[in-house]
């Protein structure tokens, strides 16, 4: 399911995120590669308690009190309709949640064990058969309240608001049927939109990366689940910010280009139109800039390509076709130089995921795309169309998984290098056009075979959309 495979590349994001600083020392611009955790939020360093904030429980309120038995004994009753919510119940449920069970989530001991604690919400309560509706509802504001509480201060342990904000982005209005998959649920809609929700954290620049990457994968959760109208301008505009912001230093670089990737990925999920033509500017922005990421000028040139109403005034025609041809050029001599170093095959997912992405821009029959804008009679339109038919002629090699393209990926390429060197818009390093001066080679680096977009590397084959790309769209259909 799209919502599961979000969770699997949060996570990938939040032990990037958590990985000592040399591990992130790579291409800023490129998420660095990293295995999945079992949990997202069970990915950080260990800490001190002393250095981090913790809710304390009062004493009456200890494991194994008298009050607190009492508490989880009515709270059973409620769970099991024996009896109703009433202001006594409210009072009871809002006592063990909030000052018991979500305040030793704080507790730096027990962030180990933060995965455990949601599952018991979810299995225990929330995700209950002939659970009470009235009584999931109270729960679900509970977690919205104090876990947007937990989420935005930043003075709580890195890994309790990746947490929290996790379970914001879980939270549904209706729980998926019993033995129906989990995708099935309807996600909570005051989650997204209330006031320190997944919108606001997504586009807030003052929390931590890790909280707003799974912001960004409860917003995919709901565009995944349809968007209600009232709520696409909205969230055009929280991922349009996002595709805006600059790195506030290069440590950080690499988790900026990761969210905005996410945020493309929404608004391609979204297919909206916008009137102003902002969000096709920007995300064509991205796609020109080629000191951006393959993989993040590949999930933006999906989004543009999903774009309803495209006009071509805020695209800079001129600039992004030749920057669609450079940019598949690009995500094929990654693959194969990531082959090459590996001694491995190209990995047909990863060339079919970036070729669909940048078919998608140019228009690939679902959408018109950018090469419909182009007069018949512009210069334009000629090179656009052989971006295209080489971009086509491309996927054709990667049919599915079994494919072994290798060479005739190398020779696309080759051809592509030749289209766009002729049209004297490549923006690369000639290597099938033009051999190498002596002097280039005596000053190459000893370990110049090594791929250059280090998001691919060992990555490919196993999770290619690891940095930042939609492993939906990667698998060849």
């Amino acid at each position: 399911m799209a919502s599961d495979r979000l969770k699997v590349l949060a996570a990938l994001a939040v032990a990037a995120l958590f990985a000592p600083s040399a591990a992130r020392s790579q291409d800023p611009a490129t998420p660095a590669p990293a295995p999945a955790p079992t949990q997202p939020a069970d990915a950080a360093p260990a800490a001190t308690a002393g250095k981090w904030k913790e809710d304390t429980i009062a004493k009456e309120l200890a494991p194994r009190s008298a009050e607190r038995s009492r508490i989880q004994r009515e709270l059973n009753n409620l769970a099991s309709g024996q009896t109703t919510l009433d202001d006594a119940g409210r009072q009871i449920v809002d006592t063990y949640f909030s000052k018991i069970f979500f305040a030793e989530m704080t507790q730096v001991a027990n962030i180990t064990r933060l995965h455990e604690a949601r599952h018991t919400v979810r299995r225990n309560y929330l995700r209950r058969p002939n659970f009470p509706e009235a009584l999931r509802t109270h729960i679900n504001g509970l977690i919205l309240t104090d876990m947007g509480r937990i989420a935005g201060d930043n003075g709580y342990h890195p890994a309790v608001r990746v947490n929290a904000m996790l379970m914001i982005a879980d939270l549904n209005a209706q729980e998926a049927p019993l033995g129906a998959p989990a995708s099935a649920a309807k996600p909570l809609p005051a989650a997204l939109s209330q006031r320190g929700g997944l919108l606001d954290a997504a586009e807030d620049t003052t929390l931590h990366a890790g909280v707003r990457a799974m912001a960004l994968y409860g917003v995919q959760r709901h565009a995944d689940a349809g968007l209600a109208p009232g709520n696409q301008p909205a969230v055009m505009a929280k991922m349009a910010a996002i595709l805006k912001e600059k790195p506030a230093n290069a440590a950080n670089s690499q988790a900026i280009a990761w969210l905005k990737a996410r945020a493309a990925t929404v608004l391609a999920t979204m297919g909206a139109a916008d009137a102003s033509g902002a969000v096709p500017g920007e995300l064509a922005t991205i796609v020109i800039d080629s000191a951006a990421s393959v993989d993040l000028r590949c999930s933006a040139a999906k989004a543009l390509g999903s774009q309803k109403g495209l006009a071509a005034g805020p695209l800079k025609l001129p600039e992004l076709i030749p920057a669609l041809g450079n940019l598949h050029l690009d995500a094929c001599r990654a693959e194969i130089d990531r082959a090459a170093y590996e001694q491995d095959t190209v990995a047909p997912r990863q060339i079919h995921f970036r070729a669909s992405a940048v078919q998608a821009a140019l228009g690939d029959g679902k959408s018109s795309g950018v090469v419909a804008l182009i007069p018949a009679n512009d210069a334009q339109k000629t090179l656009a169309d052989a971006i295209a038919k080489n971009v086509s002629e491309t996927l054709a090699l990667v049919p599915d998984e079994n494919a072994e393209p290798t060479e005739q990926v190398k020779l696309k390429a080759d051809e592509l290098e030749k289209i766009l060197a002729d049209a004297k818009v490549l923006k690369s390093q000639p290597r099938a056009t033009a051999a190498p001066t002596a002097a280039a080679a005596e000053s190459a680096p000893a370990d110049a075979a090594k791929p250059a977009d280090a998001a691919t590397t060992g990555a490919a084959k196993t999770a290619p959309a690891a940095a930042g790309t939609n492993a939906s769209a990667a698998k060849p259909k």
